[in-house]
């Protein structure tokens, strides 16, 4: 695994302020990140092979909402490249790479949330 791979991509320090460092809290929100996300990828993939790019900037707009409230920064300047690019229709012919560098991000992410709730999980056991 690289570096860049291996490091971390959250920083839940503004959820641990906002919920007063509740573990189960910041959990839940981390489990609903994990379901809702492949959704919005999704829909983002479906929109660009249906070159609805207008749809495509909604739903990364929608999308970076979770990513930013999660500490994911890399994710959501993803997210806002492709937003901003849909929006003024420039780099069009990018975005399926945006999409591919985008899908990589997501992948590095899950794994580390994964990880961090079996460890949250075993801490408690």
């Amino acid at each position: 695994m690289s570096n860049d791979a291996a490091k971390q991509k959250y920083d839940l320090s503004g959820l641990q302020a906002l919920f007063g460092g509740n573990e189960q809290m910041i959990n839940e929100i981390i489990v609903m990140f994990l379901e809702q996300a492949p959704m919005h990828f999704e829909e983002m993939r479906e929109a660009y092979q249906g070159q609805n790019l207008k749809f495509l900037g909604i739903v990364a707009h929608k999308a970076k909402s979770s990513v930013v409230m999660l500490g994911l920064d890399e994710l959501a300047s993803k997210l806002s490249k492709i937003e901003r690019d849909t929006k003024e229709g420039r780099n069009i012919d990018g975005l399926n790479v945006q999409l591919e560098e985008l899908e990589e991000e997501y992948k590095l992410v899950f794994h580390q949330f994964q990880v961090f709730l079996r460890n949250t999980k075993d801490d408690k056991s």
